[in-house]
């Protein structure tokens, strides 16, 4: 994954093996595949460059930072199809409940769709029931 690891390590004047010293790393390789891309530092780590190049996490990754912005966009839209979904139920739920409150009366059930099945219990056999669809 492309990132700006090796432009703000410059910036800051830094060699590899200072900011390994940094990091708390045994080896300069670490250093070298997150500069390459060839590995995605953990979060810890990420945190850390962060603070040692004075530069945000969105500067340092901005792929990851577009791709995961994408990411939430597109979730939050879908959400929002859902929220609205949810509120149309809820308003069909309450005209029902508005036009016919004795069959909620009656049957116990406030649900939109439902149906009615039967139980078997071993006390009374089989029973008639109402069932919730949503």
């Amino acid at each position: 994954m492309q990132n700006r690891l090796w432009i703000a390590r410059n910036r800051a004047g830094y060699s590899q093996k200072w900011v390994r010293h940094l990091l708390g790393k045994r080896s300069l390789a670490s250093i070298s595949e997150y500069e390459r891309g060839h590995k995605l530092p953990p979060l810890p780590v990420a945190l850390k460059l962060e603070l040692i190049y004075q530069t945000s996490l969105a500067e340092l990754f901005p792929n990851l930072h577009a791709s995961v912005t994408q990411e939430v966009v597109k979730a939050k839209k879908g959400l929002l199809s859902v929220e609205l979904r949810d509120a149309e139920v809820q308003e069909m739920r309450r005209a029902k409940a508005q036009l016919n409150p004795a069959l909620i009366a009656q049957t116990g059930n406030n649900s939109f769709f439902s149906r009615r099945t039967f139980s078997n219990t071993a006390a009374s056999g089989w029973t008639p029931m109402w069932v919730s669809i949503i």
